[in-house]
């Protein structure tokens, strides 16, 4: 019970006497027993009213994720399309320099893992990078065309001939060896169609 334990600024002061700068530290300090029975172990929890973050209770003023209230991943994306950034090297030089409003994550691709769809989306270049072509699969809009014009350009005829080719030939990053398994209805992957979905909204625009 909150009664249990003393007042949140009289225990933010004691906090602050600690000279504690994370929550890592506080951590091993609420498990060691300097901790009083009156300064609650999990402070965001009892005072949930009058939490501020652990910047304030710390007094270090600083805000971690969790304290942050930040834009919706479209409000983000459509801010950082004004800022005409082109590529990673100027985002880190944006992030890290007193331009970044504090309703703008730092690391968007964690703020909005499950509306990600790659720097170019979130650049508004529509460039897709080595990396995330190395770990993503293209959506199928497209790599149909490039598929097509492997086909054509070394007169593939059917499966077998498909076969050797990707044998004895690297296909682009992001291009599966296997079309028909990486593009099947049971295999494509939540994140995929959505990235199918907004590049063919970007295509049909």
């Amino acid at each position: 019970m909150k009664s249990q334990f003393r007042s949140f600024n009289s225990t933010k002061k004691f906090a602050q006497l600690l000279k504690i700068r994370g929550q890592k530290d506080w951590q091993e300090f609420r498990k060691s027993n300097k901790r009083p029975s009156d300064i609650p172990a999990n402070p965001p929890r009892t005072y949930k009213d009058e939490w501020a973050g652990w910047g304030d209770w710390f007094g270090t003023g600083t805000k971690s994720t969790h304290d942050v209230q930040f834009k919706s991943f479209t409000q983000a994306r459509k801010f950082v399309h004004t800022l005409k950034i082109s590529g990673r090297k100027e985002w880190v030089e944006f992030r890290k320099s007193n331009k970044r409003p504090s309703d703008i994550p730092s690391i968007p691709e964690r703020i909005y893992k499950d509306e990600w769809a790659g720097w170019g989306d979130w650049f508004g270049t529509g460039s897709i990078s080595h990396v995330e072509l190395s770990n993503e699969t293209l959506p199928w809009n497209i790599a149909k065309p490039l598929y097509q014009k492997i086909k054509i350009e070394n007169n593939l005829k059917n499966h077998d001939d498909w076969n050797n080719y990707v044998k004895k030939h690297k296909l682009p990053k992001g291009l599966p060896k296997n079309p028909n398994r990486s593009y099947s209805k049971q295999t494509v992957s939540k994140k995929q169609k959505e990235r199918k979905l907004r590049y063919n909204q970007k295509l049909n625009s």
